[in-house]
């Protein structure tokens, strides 16, 4: 293979190859799962760019955010609450001491009256939410842990029984592990020695949790249900303030230097979203054609939060925002019938399947880039032969796809 043949993969195509390994069998699978989980300390938050139709990248829409990044940020809030001063050093000693606790005597939510009472209102519905959540295979083993232990911490059992995993690797930038460790703690804090203020700082960050992180972070990967998601967790966080007050100052505050998908261009990603009723849709396109929009249209949706509880996604869209179908040379004309008929028409179909595979969180170049820093500071240091060992690795993939006997037998023949 030429290196010009190699310099014609593209930026995606060498993300891919690293985040698409061979298929190992369970020996080599576990030794490799043992070796990264030595290498990889460090995970980079990405911004997200949006492939265009054609392949290439438009950098119109280099606004479109990871919304799990904005959740991470909301997670880093921690601080704002009394347990923040010395909580890491607390959950290395908690790591420390995992083999010394019964988890058989584990206390979730209704052990507590205060938090009994916090989550009442919304438990039942979380629960039933996270129960079909969790019978959907997830990427990741620490996200299937997160629904898990908010199921426990509610006072729910899982049909498999209760059981702890064992506490992981504690890192800035591992920020579900934060709230992994958050819950852990909480349950089994009459084993942990924790003080009264430590008590009430993990309690509240676990009914934020709870009640209102966790439902917004598995629904982070679908672009079209953004726009409703933020403007959802924006009224949330706000109505929070009578639960906490200083959580709900902080998150809100945070929230609103984020509303990216309630720009005049990216709301227009609502109108894909199965949730979204037909009649809201329909007045958002009415929108379209009568409201004007800013004539520099910011990236970002600035508004007044002490109005934000009448807000619709409706008072979000413009004239504007039609030029989403334009940036994007895709067909717009199903957008002059009703919403109820637009799965009948033609141009709907392409826009439609385009919002449904835009990755809008940072899940997979995460991982690539921790991998790809970690070689480069260690075996090489020369950007050129980084660039081509990542090429060759794309086309090593290309050709073992996995590691059977009868695929590496026929690429040589």
């Amino acid at each position: 293979m030429q290196r010009n043949q190699l310099s014609r993969l593209t930026k995606e195509d060498l993300i891919e190859s690293i985040m698409a390994p061979p298929e190992p069998g369970e020996g080599l699978l576990q030794a490799l799962t043992t070796k990264l989980n030595d290498l990889v300390k460090e995970v980079v938050d990405l911004k997200t760019a949006v492939i265009a139709p054609d392949g290439g990248i438009n950098k119109r829409f280099d606004e479109l955010q990871s919304q799990r990044w904005v959740n991470e940020s909301k997670v880093s809030l921690r601080r704002r609450t009394p347990y923040a001063r010395n909580s890491h050093g607390d959950f290395i000693c908690f790591k420390s001491s995992w083999q010394d606790i019964d988890k058989t005597t584990y206390e979730d939510s209704s052990t507590d009256d205060y938090t009994a009472k916090a989550v009442a209102e919304f438990k039942d519905e979380m629960v039933q939410m996270l129960e079909m959540a969790v019978k959907v295979k997830q990427p990741r083993d620490d996200y299937r842990e997160l629904l898990e232990l908010t199921i426990i911490f509610l006072g729910a059992v899982l049909p498999q029984g209760i059981h702890f995993a064992a506490p992981g690797a504690m890192h800035q930038a591992l920020w579900m592990a934060k709230v992994i460790y958050t819950f852990k703690v909480w349950m089994f804090r009459a084993q942990f020695n924790l003080t009264s203020r430590e008590h009430k700082g993990l309690r509240e960050l676990c009914i934020f949790f709870s009640c209102i992180y966790v439902e917004a972070w598995m629904t982070a990967s679908i672009a079209s249900k953004a726009p409703r998601n933020y403007l959802k967790l924006l009224k949330q966080c706000q109505m929070y303030q009578k639960i906490n007050t200083n959580i709900s100052r902080a998150t809100v505050k945070k929230m609103a230097g984020q509303l990216w998908y309630l720009s005049e261009q990216l709301v227009t990603l609502a109108l894909f979203d199965d949730d979204l009723d037909n009649n809201t849709k329909d007045k958002m396109v009415l929108a379209m054609k009568e409201r004007e929009g800013e004539k520099k249209p910011h990236k970002r949706a600035t508004v007044d939060i002490k109005l934000i509880k009448e807000k619709t996604l409706v008072d979000f869209t413009t004239r504007k925002s039609k030029t989403f179908f334009n940036n994007l040379h895709l067909p717009q004309d199903f957008l002059e019938y009703p919403a109820d008929q637009w799965k009948h028409q033609p141009s709907f179909s392409a826009p439609k399947s385009f919002v449904s595979t835009l990755a809008v969180t940072n899940d997979h170049a995460e991982h690539a880039i921790a991998l790809v820093e970690h070689f480069s500071g260690h075996l090489t240091k020369d950007e050129q032969q980084l660039q081509f060992v990542l090429s060759v690795v794309a086309e090593h993939r290309k050709k073992c796809p996995d590691a059977r006997k009868q695929t590496l037998l026929g690429n040589n023949e």
